[in-house]
């Protein structure tokens, strides 16, 4: 189990270095470079997020329960904001008003519905940590099954007009992204059956 553990923790940090390696080898002092970072750092995070919802149990099992929690929400957080910044301060360059009302090429359409999207699970998940408001539990799970939406907007935005999506090592190191979302997407299809099976 330490082996499998450790083999986690050296592929999270490879979900990192690689798309980091990759930017920072086309550096550039310019505005445009640090929002393609900034991008690039939030696409990472979400798929991190994705990661630590669908094996959640896994996680809390073999790593302190507390942090993974924490690490969880603040990802989240935290990834809101670069979204934010990113998308914003591209939608303003390319015309506020016709992005956020989605009048734009279908690779920014998708990228204005992910920053909807993570707006409202990041929202959500909020209300319930920092400010404990109590909704139902069964909503709260439904609205967190848009984060496998977010996740294939957001990648599915990087590929249409993503400049470092061209590389090679990029284009393989995001579809193993996209294979381990679709893995966890059937992974928690099968736990939220089986749960609800049980309960019959």
């Amino acid at each position: 189990m330490k082996l499998v553990k450790l083999l986690v923790i050296l592929g999270l940090l490879t979900a990192y270095i690689i798309p980091l390696v990759l930017v920072f080898s086309n550096f550039s002092n310019t505005a445009s470079f640090y929002l393609r970072l900034i991008g690039l750092v939030a696409f990472v995070n979400t798929f991190v997020q994705l990661m630590l919802g669908s094996f959640r149990n896994f996680f809390k099992n073999n790593f302190n329960p507390l942090i993974v929690f924490k690490s969880h929400n603040y990802l989240g957080l935290f990834t809101l904001f670069l979204a934010l910044v990113h998308g914003m301060v591209k939608a303003y360059s390319l015309g506020l008003l016709d992005v956020l009302m989605l009048e734009a090429s279908l690779g920014v359409v998708l990228g204005v519905i992910a920053l909807y999207v993570m707006i409202i699970t990041v929202f959500t998940s909020d209300l319930k940590y920092f400010f404990k408001v109590r909704y139902d539990y069964n909503v709260w799970k439904i609205i967190h099954l848009f984060n496998y939406a977010l996740f294939f907007l957001i990648y599915f935005h990087a590929k249409s007009i993503g400049t470092d999506f061209n590389n090679e090592l990029m284009v393989v190191t995001s579809s193993v992204f996209l294979v381990m979302a679709v893995i966890g997407l059937i992974y928690r299809s099968y736990k939220i059956i089986k749960t609800k099976a049980l309960a019959v």
